[in-house]
């Protein structure tokens, strides 16, 4: 097999490799829901592991005439317990599948494991998001790369096989035929037929085939429930198989030792319950099928189509680097755009005419960081073709847009609805009623419906469109519109449809007029401005430059004219003797005289002057400056030229504007005003096919699958939607047709090299084998992504993806591990590789554009708008090397939260089924959303909640206990609303925004981890979600401004201002008390003011015998001094230890405050004379007291900086928990401190 690859061209090895890994993603899920199996497995008796004991189960496996069939098989399984018949609702999967692997089996039954057992991958860590997990993929591969499986082989003639055929196997076919005889299915004669072939002839028998597999179901049914008992006895069955038993049991000894190795503890299966139930894959499991079917027939066909653009997919080298395009040389050919208010930023105008300047099977890359408006250069691209191809008076094009992520392709659909403008005046909004979108909805048949309940144009909506009743509503409507904007109430829509391609004609026309006299104006400008040093752009000096030039000319005429009456004059004696020198001389001083009488010497140089040849001076002047003249007429008719075409854009336009701020306004007018001219003009086109369709009685032939039929179709429907939007699984299914092999046989083939352009967004998110097949089916693509945002997680092991590699000769077996590992890192960083790899990273790989040397490959988008300035400026240093430009601004100074804020909050992460869990940060969190409901509404005029606010955390846990506090409230309405708040790990938001993102981090000083700083793209996602504020409600101590981390990088932006710091006033009340902290003896006490706070304090400090620790970010020693502290302080009867925070105490701001400095040295000093111990740590933000080992307080109390009264006293709250349980919460925060 390997000999067939290595010869195979290599994109046909990459295809080969691709469907390899889609096939084996089929079977790497381990998490199912029972719905789920009846559908996608066959079940098999544990008990007999090692053979098929249902007949049934056989038959369905087996198709065609093969003695073998391979298939996947799950030999055990783990049920979730169920209490009262219903499942405890947590987000663990109801039935688990731990192992499974690729078996081969017999006619007879037996199973033959042919490939080691797989942990399927969705078991195992790193996971796409924080969800249910028995180990971690590195142990696996690491186990699987060192061990071996016994070996299996299948053989006819096997001790085991040929018993069973000749004794157990041949009792069945003689009694079924007996059975089938008795149900007069078959008569004697056909009874003596062998049993196999009987079978496969009865299958195919459409008159009896439905009565016979009855018949032998019900016969397998009563087979299978005697046959166990049968063999049980059977001593030499059972001393035939020993030998395939031992293996079988080695085989189970492999995979108890790969579990024991892999499972991280053996609590994980808490809660299930094995069983004996295995089973066998039905079919395809998932809906990549008709992306491997294309692949399969890439790769298989002898003919090959043209797949330039898939070719270069596939490609691994990297593309040779050239300078990007100049944007101003596309002025006149970017025909089209969406927006009538908003032109293109200029990097997405730059990617724009790269596109357009791009050659069939290239990939344009453009990258897109958060808020940078992918979508507007997306829908800039769609309205250019569309129009450029109604100008030409050709098909319009074929685009598609698609991704994996749902919430790209909504959001993709959402914009052609809503982000292209209607417009005003004749042409505004469309000709045709009931279109409301610029794209269709092209999804699976269930969610069809769903899909076109939210308004989205769907494949049955489009459907219902292409029917007599629509067409003649639709021709009424555009004939109404038409008649009124061109003031002829008899056109016809043919008539129309001229009338609007010659005013496209005419728009295009005025571009290029507009680019040619604007060059011509300022090339001329610069031609005087260089001949005549003067400044072309400034009007006052062109005005004057005319008068002097004139002036000038008339001057010379005079000159001249003198001159020669001077010589008329002269002495015909003094002429003819001018040859003598002494004469010559004479003449030439005479000549000077007159001249310098004249003022000549303005003009002309006549310190040497010859009388003979000075008409030759005067003559050359005078060319000079009719020269001069003749370029500043041009010059001034290059700028009336200029000043008139610009004054058709917009009146008034500076012809000295930069070239860029026209192109701007050609966007908003010419470019919009042609896209809905070309929408009417596609309108019309379509009216017309629709008729000729009619007329033929062809409307209903749209739905065969032939393929003129099938490129019909699209070319018709793309005149009403410019773009099809859809996912990359559904793509090869909406472009493939049916292909005659012969009289009776139809084969599905694919209109390869047919979509004129392909649009993957969020491509960063895309493994390259699940967009493949899109590429092979397109002439271009626009690859839109970005690689710091969350990676598509494989669901491939490393070994398995290895071994993939392997078979398609694209990594050589014969080199060392490490030479293995380097290949495959090349591998994944150039995006190929299905672990590891991208569509984006492909699309890196293979870009022309390389302006951003310190970034990945390819143009990018800069402007970023949706945050506010300080929160994308984390964004910016954490990712992206500070090249995007802010263009929000900074929050207004009275906004109800700060843009970067954080609540710091004593919680405790707890392990919980396998994840984590804060429960008294979750309680705070759903508590602040529901006392700040209102005013974040009012805020936000009156919007829904869900559609201000959302909450991410790293882990499922967490968010399921967060969305639980959100349904407490008793208002059902207050309820319904806060249960549609987006509350989920970070991929929940991938692709959105909203106003205000709350992030639980969920950590706490009692169960620290790193999993939010393993990869920046966590961060980067979260907090570019937020356009107004980002707040972080935790444990602030963990959040580090001394790490590189990103959330060391974080803090730096989060305690940058005290104003960060938020205030919530319910938090240390009775409702979030931390329940582990509490006991009976001991009720918590809560302290409400300042006052009481004192008192408290004062009162530890007479009943401490052994310490006192007191945890404060900020400390005034005249605050002390005042409220009379500096007394207990020094009259103590316990060691007093004061924790404080560096920065809060010497910056304002993150920067040095001199004035602050010099009052905490003060400080400092102070309570050292007082012999307290204080110590200066980074990262305090609790503020705590504890006495002695059975009293903590925690609060919002500053205890020795907050202002006792007057206008800056704030309302602070806290929480005093005593009693000996409290013991191991105060080594904690000590130890911690430490």
């Amino acid at each position: 097999m390997n000999t067939i690859y290595s010869i195979m061209e290599h994109y046909k090895r990459v295809t080969k490799y691709w469907r390899d890994s889609l096939v084996d993603k089929q079977f790497s899920q381990g998490k199912y829901k029972f719905s789920n199996l009846a559908k996608s497995f066959l079940l098999n008796d544990k008990n007999n592991f090692f053979r098929v004991n249902n007949k049934n189960v056989l038959c369905n496996l087996f198709s065609g005439e093969d003695s073998t069939v391979e298939t996947f098989y799950i030999p055990f399984s783990h049920k979730k317990i169920t209490s009262h018949n219903k499942h405890e609702k947590d987000y663990r999967p109801e039935i688990l599948f731990p192992i499974i692997f690729k078996v081969q089996v017999s006619e007879n039954g037996f199973i033959y494991p042919i490939e080691k057992p797989i942990i399927p991958r969705d078991l195992l860590l790193p996971l796409d998001k924080e969800d249910f997990f028995i180990g971690n993929m590195d142990d696996y591969d690491l186990f699987v790369t060192q061990n071996d499986i016994p070996k299996f082989e299948f053989s006819e003639t096997s001790e085991w096989e040929k018993y069973y055929s000749e004794n157990i196997e041949s009792q069945y076919q003689k009694g079924l035929i007996e059975y089938l005889l008795r149900e007069s299915i078959i008569d004697n004669e056909r009874a003596q037929e062998d049993c196999k072939k009987l079978i496969k002839s009865l299958n195919r028998n459409k008159t009896v085939k439905k009565k016979f597999l009855c018949a032998q179901g019900k016969y397998n049914e009563d087979w299978s429930k005697t046959i166990e008992d049968k063999l049980t006895d059977d001593g030499i069955f059972y001393k035939h198989i020993e030998s395939y038993i031992t293996k079988w049991n080695d085989y189970f000894e492999y995979i108890d030792k790969l579990l024991d190795k892999v499972i991280v503890s053996g609590d994980i299966f808490s809660g299930y319950e094995k069983t004996n139930s295995a089973y066998f894959t039905n079919g395809e499991l998932n809906i990549s099928s008709k992306i491997t079917a294309v692949y399969e027939d890439i790769y298989t066909r002898d003919k090959n189509p043209d797949l330039s653009l898939f070719q270069n997919y596939a490609t691994i080298e990297e593309e040779k680097e050239i300078p990007v395009a100049d944007s101003n040389l596309f002025f006149s050919k970017r025909l089209g755009h969406n927006n009538n208010v908003y032109p293109l930023a200029d990097a997405q105008r730059t990617a724009v005419s790269a596109l357009l300047s791009g050659k069939q099977g290239e990939i344009l890359p453009v990258n897109g960081p958060p808020g940078t408006g992918k979508t507007t250069m997306l829908l800039s691209v769609v309205a250019c073709l569309w129009v450029e191809n109604a100008v030409k008076e050709v098909e319009p094009p074929v685009i598609i847009a698609n991704s994996t992520n749902n919430q790209a392709v909504t959001n993709i659909i959402d914009a052609f609805a809503k982000d292209f403008s209607k417009g005003i005046g004749d042409f505004a909004g469309r000709w045709i009623d009931d279109v409301k979108s610029f794209g269709s909805y092209f999804v699976s048949s269930m969610r069809s419906a769903e899909a076109r309940e939210k308004g989205y144009i769907t494949e049955d909506a489009v459907k219902d469109m292409e029917t007599e009743d629509f067409y003649i509503k639709a021709k009424e409507s555009f004939l109404s519109r038409s008649g009124k904007t061109f003031i002829n109430k008899d056109i016809t829509v043919e008539e129309s449809v001229r009338e609007l391609h010659q005013l496209l004609i005419d728009k295009k026309s005025l571009l290029a007029d507009i680019e040619k006299t604007y060059r011509n104006y300022h090339e001329l400008g610069n031609l005087i401005s260089e001949t005549l040093k003067i400044d072309y752009k400034n009007r006052e000096a062109i005005i004057e430059l005319g008068r002097t030039l004139t002036e000038h000319k008339k001057d010379v005429e005079i000159i001249e004219d003198k001159w020669e009456r001077y010589l008329a004059s002269e002495s015909m004696l003094l002429t003819a003797l001018s040859f003598l020198p002494f004469i010559r001389k004479k003449r030439n001083l005479k000549a000077k005289v007159f001249a310098k009488e004249n003022n000549f010497s303005l003009y002309i140089d006549i310190n040497d002057m010859d009388a003979e040849r000075f008409i030759s001076s005067i003559k050359y002047k005078k060319e000079v400056l009719l020269s001069d003249i003749q370029k500043y007429d041009a010059f001034i008719m290059a700028l009336n030229n200029c000043t008139a075409t610009l004054d058709k854009l917009e009146n008034g336009i500076d012809p000295n504007s930069a070239f860029i701020e026209i192109d701007k306004k050609a966007d908003t007018k010419i470019r919009f005003e042609m896209f809905l001219i070309a929408t009417h003009y596609w309108e019309g086109q379509w009216l017309i096919e629709m008729e000729k369709l009619i007329e033929k009685g062809h409307l209903s032939n749209t739905h065969w699958k032939y393929k003129n039929i099938c490129e019909n179709n699209w070319r018709r429907r793309m005149k009403i939607t410019p773009c099809a939007v859809m996912t990359s699984y559904m793509l090869p299914n909406y472009f493939s047709f049916s292909r005659k092999i012969h009289d009776n046989l139809n084969k599905s083939d694919y209109l390869y090299d047919f979509i004129d352009l392909l649009i993957v967004d969020e491509a960063g998110q895309v493994s390259p084998e699940v967009a493949g097949a899109g590429f092979s089916l397109a002439k271009k693509a626009l690859v839109i992504g970005d690689t710091k945002q969350i990676p598509p997680i494989s669901k491939l092991t490393k070994s398995i993806d290895i071994g993939n590699l392997h078979k398609a000769n694209l990594i050589s077996k014969n080199q060392g591990i490490e030479k293995i590992d380097e290949n495959y890192k090349e591998l994944q960083d150039k995006g190929i590789a299905s672990d590891g790899g991208s569509v984006m990273k492909i699309a890196q790989n293979r870009a022309k554009y390389y302006p951003e040397k310190n970034l990945e490959r390819g143009l990018y988008l800069y402007e970023h708008r949706r945050c506010y300035n300080n929160i994308i400026a984390y964004c910016n240093e954490l990712c992206y090397k500070g090249v995007l430009k802010p263009m929000r601004g900074e929050a207004l100074e009275d906004s109800l939260l700060p843009s970067m804020g954080y609540l710091n909050i004593e919680g405790k992460c707890q392990n919980i089924l396998g994840s984590k869990q804060n429960e008294l940060e979750a309680k705070v969190i759903a508590g602040w959303i529901i006392t700040n409901y209102k005013k974040l509404r009012k805020a936000y005029n009156g919007e829904e909640i869900k559609d201000i606010v959302a909450v991410v955390t790293p882990f499922r846990q967490q968010s399921i206990k967060i969305a639980g506090y959100l349904k407490e409230p008793k208002d059902k309405s207050l309820k319904d609303e806060l249960s549609q708040i987006t509350v989920g790990t970070v991929h929940s938001l991938q692709g959105a925004e909203r106003k205000v993102v709350l992030f639980s981090p969920t950590y706490s000083r009692h169960n620290k981890g790193s999993f939010i700083d393993n990869d920046k793209s966590m961060l980067n996602v979260a907090v570019s979600r937020a356009k107004d504020s980002f707040l972080v409600f935790g444990d602030m101590s963990l959040f580090n401004r001394q790490s590189i981390s990103p959330t060391g990088l974080l803090s730096k932006y989060l305690f940058e201002n005290e104003k960060n710091e938020l205030s919530y006033e319910h938090q240390y009340s009775k409702i979030f008390l931390r329940e582990d902290l509490v006991s009976k003896e001991n009720p918590p006490k809560i302290l409400m003011n300042y006052e009481e706070h004192d008192a408290f304090l004062k009162n530890i400090f007479n009943e401490a015998t052994n310490r006192i620790v007191i945890i404060s970010p900020w400390i005034i020693y005249s605050t002390i001094e005042k409220n009379g502290y500096d007394k207990l302080l020094s009259g103590k009867n316990a060691k007093i230890t004061i924790y404080t925070d560096e920065k809060f105490n010497t910056c304002t701001q993150n920067k040095p405050d001199k004035k602050k400095e010099e009052e905490f040295e003060l400080t400092l000093k102070k309570l050292k004379d007082l012999g307290v111990e204080v110590i200066v740590k980074n990262n305090i933000h609790s503020k705590i007291v504890v006495k002695d080992n059975d009293t903590m307080c925690i609060g919002s109390f500053n205890w020795f900086s907050a202002q006792r009264g007057g206008k800056y006293c704030n309302t602070e709250h806290s929480i005093v928990y005593q009693g000996e349980n409290i013991k191991e919460e105060i080594d904690n925060v000590i130890n911690q401190l430490k």
